[in-house]
């Protein structure tokens, strides 16, 4: 696919941001690298066969280099000047990446909407962050997309100015995307929960678009979906009494057959086209389903509201467009698994509070920022694969093409609105960690009372009778034997009793539940100073703690398989 065909490359212009196009560059490059820099600790993957598939040619191993700045190491100014030093000998420079340049850039608003002044390991400033939050609103889809956008919304949905809902379900990880394929009416708790990251999706989007077109008052949701799951989500959809507009290859062929000409679509126009109108230059990118994506994407951008899919790169795209356009970020909605999204979808600006909440947590600091992309280099250019150009984000691992990165711009006031909003989450982040700490503190209270109130009334004289009875009974020959007086005397005494004397003195009963008690502490003990030692450290050092906190939230426990809310929704109100 062609980048100037898909991306607003006159918009980046008039920004004055450096890039350079890999069409225009290959007039004057024969493609051979000079350098390979790649972000992650691992090991390289296979670079020439990824670099054949684009028509470019690996420099020697020896100039496969790691970069100094990456989600794990941090992207403090420092580390952006060695980059740059490390660049300074070379001319054209494949960049390994994805998500590597700041976190989650990826998921939903990337670091739009989020606290960049302590979005790096440790709490501190990520420059790459910032630099994605300035620079890639200025990354938009070209007009020609639109208008293929524009036209379908005319076909299928309605005349110029027509509202709808957007949605885009995806499940994860694609082995949950073939499970949704059976051919089984209804899908079981068990195998969603065992498959799935994302089992909540199953029972949960259906009403999640129905509260949205109540709360709109629309009754036109466009849902976009993996082909081979449409079956399902359309007839669930239609079982919620909801009416589903997809788009497929007939469709954008349709548009693209039409030529897009300026009546049908430019200056905001969807409706059909006068014969008299000038036709728009055809597409030189040819029909794909990546096209159909991009085209995907931008109808989504138009809706009044979106409903995403937290994990997905491709809502990613849709959020990040939305908001490049100066889309209210309140119109944005996620599928989330916490309980009060049963029925009503979590809020964009929820996620980035609950997001730094678990950062605070975590950190032990204050409320942390969101994860941000592609940093502080500047002026760098890219190649025409989706995941690059000044975003650098996408659909898979890709090259970005560095040709001599020059001054950053400076940044514009597009994300003025947005910073707010990062602030709000910031602020309401410090909060969101309370509850936890609060219970903490009042089991430990509660533990500690009755502890001290025990050791405290045991030795009175007035309860000896009440906590010594065998002592004072009359009728028994064998009795146990004296505690000390002193408010803690009794602990070791007990810990040291013999169980011989426990039998003779309380019986075999009262043993033996000793000792299962005894077995219970033996074993607790060692197993929570194993987790500590080894289960715990890896958890807090990967998302599983987060993943962990997202379901159950901060005051509720989630059941592990939740209860399949009702397929059809209530009747609207009067």
């Amino acid at each position: 696919m062609l980048t100037r065909e898909l991306f607003d490359t006159d918009h980046l212009r008039s920004k004055n941001v450096s890039f350079v196009l890999m069409d225009d560059l290959r007039h004057r490059w024969d493609g051979k690298l000079d350098c390979i820099l790649f972000f992650r600790d691992e090991d390289f993957p296979p670079v020439p066969a990824l670099l054949k598939d684009m028509g470019l040619t690996a420099p020697d191993r020896t100039h496969w280099l790691r970069s100094p700045i990456s989600v794990t190491r941090g992207c403090r100014q420092d580390q952006v000047e060695q980059l740059r030093s490390l660049l300074a000998p070379y001319r054209h420079v494949g960049m390994l990446c994805y998500d590597d340049f700041a976190q989650q850039t990826h998921k939903l608003a990337g670091t739009l909407l989020a606290n960049c002044s302590a979005a790096g390991p440790g709490g501190q400033a990520d420059a790459c962050c910032e630099a994605y939050q300035r620079r890639s609103v200025m990354l938009r889809k070209s007009e020609r997309i639109y208008e293929l956008a524009r036209d379908f919304v005319a076909r299928e949905i309605g005349p110029p100015g027509t509202p709808f809902i957007a949605s885009h379900i995806r499940p994860m990880p694609d082995e949950c995307v073939k499970l949704w394929q059976s051919s089984r009416e209804e899908l079981t708790q068990q195998e969603l929960y065992d498959t799935c990251r994302t089992d909540f999706m199953y029972y949960r989007f259906v009403p999640n678009i129905v509260s949205l077109q109540r709360l709109y008052g629309i009754n036109t949701t466009f849902v976009m979906t993996h082909p081979t799951i449409r079956p399902r989500v359309f007839r669930m959809l239609q079982a919620g009494g909801v009416r589903p507009v997809f788009i497929d290859m007939d469709h954008l062929n349709a548009s693209i057959q039409a030529g897009g000409p300026g009546g049908g679509a430019a200056g905001g126009g969807q409706g059909g086209a006068s014969a008299s109108a000038p036709r728009r230059p055809s597409l030189v990118t040819p029909l794909s389903f990546s096209l159909l994506a991009m085209v995907e994407e931008a109808v989504a951008a138009l809706a009044a509201a979106f409903l995403a899919s937290a994990e997905s790169s491709m809502s990613g795209m849709i959020v990040q467009e939305r908001l490049a356009h100066a889309s209210s970020p309140g119109d944005v909605f996620f599928i989330g698994p916490r309980m009060e999204c049963e029925v009503m979808p979590c809020k964009l600006q929820a996620y980035y509070q609950w997001r730094d909440g678990r950062l605070a947590r975590k950190r032990g600091q204050g409320g942390q920022g969101g994860k941000g992309g592609h940093g502080g280099l500047g002026g760098q250019g890219a190649s025409g694969n989706r995941s690059g150009l000044a975003r650098g984000r996408g659909l898979g691992p890709g090259f970005t093409l560095a040709h001599r990165p020059g001054g950053e711009a400076a940044g514009e006031g597009e994300g003025a609105s947005l910073a707010a909003a990062a602030a709000a989450a910031a602020a309401a982040a410090a909060a969101d960690r309370r509850p936890v700490i609060t219970s903490f503190l009042v089991n430990l209270a509660i533990f500690f009372g009755c502890f001290l109130v025990f050791s405290f009334l045991r030795p009175r004289r007035w309860l000896r009778r009440f906590f010594a009875p065998r002592r004072y009974a009359s009728d028994l020959d064998l009795k146990p034997k004296r505690l000390g007086k002193g408010i803690f005397s009794w602990i070791i005494p007990v810990l040291r009793y013999k169980e011989e004397d426990i039998i003779d003195e309380c019986g075999l009963d009262a043993m033996m539940y000793l000792r299962v008690l005894r077995l219970g502490c033996y074993l607790f003990i060692g197993v929570t100073t194993f987790c500590m030692i080894t289960v715990l450290p890896v958890n807090l050092s990967g998302n599983e703690v987060d993943t962990i906190l997202a379901q159950s939230g901060s005051q509720t426990v989630q059941a592990p398989y939740p209860p399949s809310p009702p397929m059809r929704p209530p009747s609207p109100p009067p």
